[in-house]
């Protein structure tokens, strides 16, 4: 994926400057969604063990001897309602799984972005360009992710909500890639950087040598 030719970020800002932004304000972003996503999972685990204290105790009416009386007969009557609040039981248990399960990876997610983040504005403080790489792994890895989000969307989605998650990834699609244009071009800026500082050193070096400055004389010093 080539990055697209940015020049200045936002028009008013320096590539470096523009890193110094993005940084901050994805650093802030990702430790609140870090603290939210942390909430959250404490609630989806109150909401678990409220389901399982209430599967318990339809279990326990089960083995009530009175609870026979609200189970299906055998000549084809409709089911109890026992057996229906049962279903719905099963139901709520599989999804606090799952919402668990996607709390648990967005809290991997936003702690690597975090990290990353962390070394945008490292590296970019100490032009260190090493140090920009795992924020351009992170964000590229996110614009595949949210790409993949709207090909689902057109492709299974047929009404006004999916329509707004279109509109609504789409533009977090355009914005990630703005961003991503704007750190690699500084990345591209500081290689270009460090080849010119090498080639001047490696110039200065030659001089000194073919001028002599860097040639000792062999004869003793007089005293």
């Amino acid at each position: 994926m080539a990055a697209v030719g940015v020049a200045r970020f936002c028009f008013v800002f320096s590539l470096r400057q523009g890193c110094i932004i993005i940084a901050v304000v994805q650093l802030f972003l990702s430790a609140v969604a870090l603290f939210l996503l942390t909430l959250g999972l404490a609630n989806a685990q109150d909401v678990a063990g409220i389901l399982a204290a209430d599967m318990e105790e339809s279990a326990m009416h089960d083995d009530d001897p009175q609870s026979l009386l609200m189970s299906p007969s055998s000549d084809g009557l409709p089911s109890s309602p026992r057996s229906h609040n049962e279903e719905q039981l099963l139901r709520a248990e599989s999804l606090s799984k799952v919402i668990i399960s996607c709390v648990y990876a967005g809290l991997a997610l936003a702690a690597v972005k975090l990290v990353a983040c962390v070394l945008l504005l490292y590296g970019t403080l100490m032009r260190h360009r090493q140090c920009l790489l795992p924020w351009c792994c992170v964000v590229l890895t996110e614009m595949v992710f949210v790409f993949a989000g709207l090909v689902l969307c057109m492709t299974k989605g047929n009404n006004h909500h999916t329509t707004v998650l279109f509109a609504i990834g789409t533009v977090h699609l355009m914005i990630l890639s703005y961003l991503w244009s704007a750190v690699v071009n500084f990345y591209k800026q500081l290689c270009m950087q460090e080849t010119l500082h090498g080639s001047v050193r490696q110039v200065t070096a030659t001089d000194a040598r073919n001028t002599g400055y860097l040639q000792f004389s062999n004869k003793p010093y007089s005293v």
